[in-house]
């Protein structure tokens, strides 16, 4: 009953850490600004505002290096909790006190959960930045109905 307890209270720690980090914000921002860059630059030459979500994605997610970047960006938050594990020398006491097989596998877990977050709320952010820029074209709506 105890290693059960013990195994849900780290992964919990480490999910809270994950999530509460600065960095974590910053990716997200970062992410969502990788897909609204490239659409101020097409709003900047002229181009009508009329089309919809999926083509200024798709546009964007072409010209941004969108996948090289992304990769990084979405790890990024973990990482940095990673190393002040590394600096501090928490990982050291976590690994004696506990198991590493299960230190190791909370570490999987929650680097993937918050890797997949961080693309996430960015795509939602730029959404966002859609919705309250570009106007609602109703043909749009029609045909993806």
């Amino acid at each position: 009953m105890m290693t059960t307890r013990f195994k849900a209270s780290q992964f919990r720690m480490e999910m809270e850490r994950a999530f509460t980090n600065r960095t974590f914000l910053f990716c997200v921002a970062a992410i969502a600004f990788l897909f609204v860059y490239p659409v101020l630059q097409e709003w900047q030459y002229g181009f009508p505002r009329e089309t919809g979500f999926m083509y200024y994605y798709r546009y964007s997610h072409r010209l941004s290096r969108f996948r090289e970047v992304s990769l990084i960006l979405s790890a990024l938050p973990y990482v940095a909790s990673f190393c002040v594990d590394w600096n501090s020398g928490y990982i050291k006491s976590e690994i004696i006190r506990g198991n590493h097989k299960r230190y190791a596998i909370s570490k999987y877990i929650t680097v993937g959960i918050s890797s997949y977050a961080t693309l996430f709320l960015g795509i939602i952010g730029f959404a966002a930045f859609l919705a309250l820029t570009t106007p609602i074209n109703a043909n749009m709506i029609l045909f993806t109905i």
